[in-house]
């Protein structure tokens, strides 16, 4: 090997560097199993899959990952989250629900100026098709655990709830998807419920409302009527 270093380039250091970089490209697999063998922490890029769950789990901005992964690629010198166009390409051929926005002006005095209240709303039935869909998608053939359970009266399906609440000055109304029993998960103490490769449930945001109050007359005719059909 020391003859091969001195006579592939002008110093052995040139000769090395040029040898590692030919491997690395053409032997990956056995590049990286040496290296880690050796002792050298390698670290491989996020997939897209992974970088976006990662981003919506904590409530990341555009602004807050490309500042953290700006201080990745400082600290590792190469990047560890891949560019943001390919996370953007995941939702390319997704059919996206239709929504139904507005505005309810409410006045609940006659001499007081009305409230404007924006609000929209999904359709609940292609909300609830799609997050079924993308979950499936999600276990790539892997459905040892995807099927029916029987709730406390015995019928077999999937528990799906609605909730709204008024909060920080907006009404919000969430759809959740129970795809494991919930007697099962209130049973199981050692399940991970954080786990993203086998979540306990789906939930997706499916009403909002703009309003001071979450006054009757203004859920009643903003998005009341939609989400009960």
């Amino acid at each position: 090997m020391e003859s091969i270093l001195s006579h592939v380039a002008p110093t052995k250091e040139e000769a090395a560097e040029w040898i590692v970089s030919y491997l690395a490209k053409k032997h990956e697999t056995s590049f990286l199993v040496s290296a880690r063998a050796s002792g050298f922490p390698l670290i491989q890029r996020l997939e897209a899959v992974t970088a976006a769950a990662m981003a919506a789990d904590a409530n990341l901005t555009c602004t807050q990952q490309r500042i953290i992964s700006k201080h990745l690629r400082y600290t590792f010198r190469s990047r560890v989250i891949i560019p943001e166009y390919k996370q953007y390409k995941l939702g390319e051929n997704q059919k996206h629900p239709t929504a139904t926005c507005g505005c309810f002006q409410f006045q609940p005095h006659p001499k007081k100026v009305p409230e404007p209240c924006h609000f929209w709303h999904p359709d609940g039935g292609e909300v609830l098709l799609s997050e079924v869909n993308l979950y499936v998608e999600s276990l790539r053939g892997d459905y040892t655990n995807l099927g029916p359970y029987a709730n406390m009266e015995g019928i077999s399906g999937w528990t799906i709830l609605g909730r709204g609440d008024h909060g920080k000055g907006a009404w919000r109304s969430h759809l959740k998807i129970y795809i494991c029993s919930p007697r099962e998960m209130r049973d199981n103490t050692f399940a991970d419920k954080n786990d993203h490769r086998n979540p306990p449930y789906l939930i997706r945001h499916i009403g909002h409302v703009v309003c001071k109050k979450d006054d009757p007359i203004v859920i009643m005719s903003t998005v009341s009527v939609a989400l009960d059909a």
